[in-house]
């Protein structure tokens, strides 16, 4: 007995988007090809949508809590990644004033 034909790959392909099963644009139910082995390309390919998507999910998930946690984790007022901020150097500016004048007053008394 004969092996029936393996389905062509692209012909499937059209089939699905003929039943517009790849990308879910028409959400009503339509009817299912007769053929088992189309059948099971389509549950095949739904199967690797969905754990396409479950992976994306899982991944915006992962995103999402590393966004949460740099926004809303206590801070402490000077973070290691800002030492060379400019801002934070502002900060110094009457410190620096003040260590100039008294460098000032050393040089004028020394004469």
């Amino acid at each position: 007995m004969a092996q029936p034909p393996a389905p062509d790959t692209d012909a499937a392909l059209r089939d699905l988007s003929r039943y517009n099963l790849l990308h879910g644009h028409d959400r009503r139910a339509r009817p299912l090809p007769d053929d088992p082995i189309l059948l099971k390309h389509l549950l095949l390919l739904a199967g690797e949508q969905a754990a396409a998507k479950d992976a994306r999910i899982e991944q915006l998930q992962e995103q999402v809590a590393l966004l949460r946690h740099k926004l809303f984790s206590p801070k402490s007022e000077r973070n290691p990644e800002d030492t060379d901020s400019p801002q934070l150097a502002m900060f110094n500016e009457a410190e620096e004033l003040i260590e100039a004048g008294a460098l000032r007053r050393r040089w004028t008394s020394a004469d």
